[in-house]
């Protein structure tokens, strides 16, 4: 399905109609994560950025032969890397909903980064820790 920017960076226009355009995303949504629930007009799911699990919520508004979809997606961090990441993806799977070769990256990060962010994190737990204990005793 065609797909083009909107006003922001979560909102899209669909080139179809509401029920098409729902459709469409609901398939992509399934192939990167899960659905929650389903409605006229609205999607709740899920899917990740390596270890973080991203809650998105969509909404689509109808705009005669076009749909405007905002996608609102979350996870529990500050660090907004993780849901920009989850849209980006989303979109470039709705874009290539055509496209029966097309293999959406379900996880948004690479094995390598995700092996050296938990390696550097284990790292800083086996510094930080030792040093804390030595000032509290």
């Amino acid at each position: 399905m065609k797909i083009s920017a909107g006003a922001t960076d979560s909102q899209f226009i669909l080139h179809g109609a509401l029920a098409e355009a729902q459709q469409v995303v609901a398939n992509a949504l399934t192939k990167l994560g899960g659905i929650k629930s389903s409605s006229p007009g609205k999607i709740k799911g899920w899917g990740k950025y390596g270890l973080n699990k991203v809650s998105v919520e969509i909404s689509f508004l109808d705009q005669g032969s076009e749909t405007l979809m905002t996608i609102n997606a979350k996870n529990g961090s500050v660090y907004s890397g993780p849901n920009k990441s989850f849209i980006t993806r989303l979109v470039d799977a709705v874009a290539n909903s055509n496209n029966a070769s097309f293999v959406p990256d379900k996880q948004g990060i690479g094995t390598g980064p995700l092996i050296a962010s938990i390696g550097g994190l284990i790292i800083v737990l086996l510094i930080v820790v030792p040093f804390v204990v030595n000032i509290l005793l």
